[in-house]
């Protein structure tokens, strides 16, 4: 699938093990952990297993998609229309 280079044909379940399985095989993410990239280092390169990460480059961070739609909902939130309506004063 990864190969192909198509894009997932439906949307992923919530807890789905399929996630887990991408995240482990394609990301080299750990459980509960982060994907290690450019912004992060080891803090003991020696351990292959249960290696700690370090945010080494804050700056390199990139938003992802998701940026926009947090945006919007943020913004709908502070907008002088319907404001009282929508906050607990």
């Amino acid at each position: 699938m990864v190969n192909s280079n198509a894009p997932f044909a439906r949307k992923f379940g919530r807890e789905d093990p399929v996630l887990d399985k991408i995240d482990q095989e394609l990301l080299g993410r750990r459980p509960d952990g982060f994907v290690p990239g450019g912004w992060t280092y080891l803090l003991n390169a020696t351990t292959e297993e249960g290696r700690p990460f370090a945010v080494e480059r804050v700056q390199d961070l990139r938003p992802g998609p998701g940026v926009d739609r947090l945006k919007k909902l943020v913004t709908g939130l502070l907008t002088q229309e319907g404001f009282d309506d929508k906050h607990c004063l």
